[in-house]
């Protein structure tokens, strides 16, 4: 639907260096769907692109803060999306189109969706939970210059700085029902190079080149479901099980609207390369569905594609329908080798089922050639015997393979937040949690060795780094100084590395440019 020319104009900003931006593009096509003009503004971190960040900077330069405002002078409502890290770039956005524009912002995302009163600080309204129905109305409001906002999932504070609290809505159940997201890139912007400027395609591929950690292929990432059948407590989905009756039960798009929104990026990037279906457990799905899916999508897309999944959704027959399809890439959380540890995420796998899980995957190298396991490390909770379950757990899976390591963060609205804080591991939110990246990891020794398995070394050399005595010895402060220089090493040659390989990579998807 075209938007008239009297009807508000809202812009959409995303601070993520991902310009996926799934829940914003389906807002944008929400928004346009309902006959409202959207404008997408990306603002992605070189520094994250190429690894070199160690934490979100706490707010955008003046000149991005001028050019975000010169494209935003003619909206009348401006959405930013956000999680707990990017709180200060989100502050700065807000306050930057206040002072100079006077627009009303709303925000979204998990970090408003926990944090609603503590974020109408500096928003006008917070959209809690699901957000395309509920921004629809609120832009509605807004046109017909209503005053008050009885909006389910919309937080909102008045001229006189009161909080007004709306009841949540029911979740979606039918995930066809909502509009594809918006890649027409006739209305969107990108920080490039310090200038915002039109995403034109080859920008889009270059960009979309690190959307994920180990990609190595021009791919397009999208989700196949919502909610989840898990309640691991470090999880945005344990905050939001607590909040949204029947968020733990599955929701999954149908395979036919999951291969539309393939078509779309098709047509904007015909030199796609692969697709990233990034659900946490998308082998939960029933097996009539994975068969209708596999089928559809090996006869009408082809190409390679990655999933992520758990030690017990991992099955024989599963992987052989996948590998047939396309399946090239899978990753797998196992979190801990300690059970002690598991128990604490409220993961219940068994050492041996991770294992096992190791070995159907190891069947399918030809097609799965490295398999990946995400490892969360930096937990104040575990204890050097759980350390060295993990490490042993991580020596006995079959090779080769790579590892994803997380510093545990504890994010607002999750149980293992409200242990932290009861505990004394969190002072200050703001210093803890929000200027805290989830992906780098403290200097020493333990987190070395999880590198050094990454690195898949031979077992000769590592079989004496994960001994009791090495880790009890190379523990002690003294070596501080020795594995802070290491990292140091580690961190340069890796950003090093990004910066060629995806220079290498992209050449070809910005010749026109070039």
């Amino acid at each position: 639907m075209t938007a008239a020319a009297d009807t508000p104009k809202i812009g959409l900003i995303s601070p993520y260096s991902n310009l996926s931006a799934i829940g914003l593009r389906h807002i944008s096509s929400s928004l346009q769907r309902a006959g409202y003009a959207t404008r997408m503004i990306f603002l992605p971190d070189p520094d994250e692109l190429y690894y070199k960040a160690k934490s979100p900077p706490s707010q955008y330069t003046e000149a991005v803060l001028d050019q975000v405002c010169d494209l935003c002078a003619d909206l009348d409502l401006i959405g930013i999306t956000l999680m707990s890290n990017y709180v200060g770039r989100a502050r700065s956005l807000t306050d930057a189109v206040h002072e100079r524009l006077g627009i009303p912002v709303v925000w979204g995302g998990i970090h408003p969706t926990v944090r609603p009163e503590e974020s109408l600080k500096w928003a006008d309204f917070v959209c809690v939970g699901e957000g395309e129905d509920a921004i629809v109305e609120l832009v509605h409001s807004i046109e017909l210059g209503a005053s008050q906002y009885d909006i389910q999932n919309i937080w909102w504070r008045d001229a006189q700085g009161q909080i007004h609290a709306n009841p949540n809505r029911p979740i979606t159940q039918n995930l066809d029902e909502l509009a594809l997201p918006d890649y027409d890139l006739d209305r969107q912007f990108i920080l490039n190079d310090g200038q915002i400027e039109p995403l034109t395609p080859p920008l889009l591929a270059h960009h979309l080149m690190h959307n994920f950690a180990r990609q190595t292929r021009l791919a397009y990432m999208l989700s196949a479901t919502r909610g989840c059948p898990f309640r691991c407590t470090f999880c945005c989905d344990n905050a939001l099980s607590k909040m949204f009756a029947g968020w733990s039960k599955l929701r999954r798009r149908s395979p036919q609207n999951l291969l539309a929104e393939i078509q779309v990026i098709c047509a904007v990037l015909p030199q796609l390369e692969a697709v990233m279906l990034i659900d946490s457990t998308f082998l939960a799905v029933s097996d009539d569905w994975l068969e209708e899916f596999a089928n559809l999508y090996r006869r009408e897309v082809g190409l390679p594609f990655f999933i992520q999944t758990t030690p017990g959704s991992i099955k024989e027959h599963k992987l052989q329908l996948l590998v047939e399809a396309g399946l090239a890439d899978v990753g797998m959380g196992l979190q801990s080798g300690s059970a002690r540890m598991r128990s604490l995420y409220h993961r219940f796998e068994t050492n041996e089922q991770i294992v096992e899980s190791g070995r159907l995957l190891q069947k399918h190298r030809a097609a799965i050639p490295y398999p990946s396991y995400d490892v969360i490390s930096d937990n104040p909770y575990e204890s050097y015997e759980d350390q060295l379950e993990t490490l042993n757990l991580l020596y006995r899976l079959p090779r080769p393979h790579l590892l994803h390591f997380f510093s545990l963060t504890f994010y607002p609205g999750t149980d293992m937040y409200e242990l932290a804080k009861t505990d004394g591991f969190i002072s200050d939110d703001e210093v803890d949690i929000y200027a805290k990246s989830y992906i780098k990891l403290q200097p020493n020794y333990y987190n070395f060795v999880l590198w050094c398995l990454h690195r898949n070394l031979p077992h000769w050399v590592l079989l004496p780094m994960i001994q009791p005595i090495s880790l009890r010895l190379f523990s002690f402060p003294i070596f501080a100084w020795l594995f802070t220089f290491i990292y140091r090493l580690i961190a340069m040659t890796r950003g090093l590395d990004a910066q060629f390989k995806h220079f290498r990579q992209v050449r070809t998807y910005l010749r026109p440019q070039l």
